[in-house]
């Protein structure tokens, strides 16, 4: 590939490219100078803006703050205010209040029983060894 910056016949040299762009834009501004022309200061009286175009765009707010509060109770209140946690989900228990039982070796323990909710439920038992309650 050619380097055009160090190509012999191609265009002028660099000073004479920038004596021909100074020539050409110092023709370009006139001469002399014109001066300035400032305009006379014109004071206009300040225009009262009715009272509906000032409080215009603050109802607009109120009104758009207002009705996104709004969307948002709406859609608050299609979901369910609590989610079911765990085997108790609102279903029938056959009971919550742990009985005292023994367990084979003898020791003492609590029994939770839990049923689930459906057509066929199933039943959950949950044994919690009481410390320190080897009798035997």
């Amino acid at each position: 590939m050619n380097d055009l910056r160090t190509s012999p016949g191609f265009g002028p040299s660099g000073d004479e490219l920038e004596g021909m762009l100074r020539s050409f834009f110092r023709a370009e501004v006139p001469d002399p100078w014109p001066t300035l022309k400032v305009p006379e200061a014109m004071m206009k009286p300040a225009k009262r803006r009715s009272v509906w175009l000032r409080i215009g765009p603050r109802l607009a707010l109120a009104a758009s703050v207002a009705f996104l509060l709004f969307g948002y109770l709406t859609l608050a209140s299609i979901f369910p205010k609590q989610l079911p946690n765990g085997v108790n989900n609102g279903g029938p228990q056959i009971g919550n209040v742990p009985r005292r039982v023994h367990t084979r070796s003898g020791n003492e323990a609590l029994m939770w029983e839990e049923k689930s909710p459906g057509a066929r439920p199933t039943i959950f038992i949950q044994l919690q060894e009481i410390k320190g309650s080897n009798d035997r």
